[in-house]
């Protein structure tokens, strides 16, 4: 690597780092705003929970949602059952767990993890 390069790639590196910097202040920020956000949500639900559904026309409507269970499963796990049951021959159990696999398409990300001292 020349020095040329070596300075280039010094550049990129501060560039990131900055960027990173950035972002960190930002979030530093965003985290008060969920705090503040979270209280007033709280409020909401309390009054939405005493009066009933609210509508406020060209703006939102407030209902409580109930609660309920989520159940999902393990895809590894699945497809292991589905890989035995074919092995198995059991092709219309397998086909039948093929057919109820959703998958959904997950858009590229960049992860910025808080520094852990080690």
């Amino acid at each position: 690597m020349t020095s040329t390069d070596s300075t280039a790639a010094g550049k990129i590196v501060q560039e990131a780092q900055l960027l990173v910097q950035k972002i960190q202040q930002i979030d530093s920020h965003l985290v008060e705003y969920e705090r503040e956000k979270n209280e007033y949500r709280a409020q909401l639900e309390d009054i939405v929970m005493s009066y009933g559904d609210m509508n406020f026309p060209g703006m939102a409507t407030v209902k409580i949602i109930p609660g309920g269970m989520s159940i999902s499963f393990d895809t590894q796990k699945v497809q292991s059952v589905i890989d035995y049951l074919m092995q198995n021959q059991l092709f219309d159990i397998a086909n039948m767990l093929v057919d109820a696999q959703k998958e959904s398409p997950r858009k590229q990300s960049l992860r910025i993890s808080k520094w852990k001292e080690k």
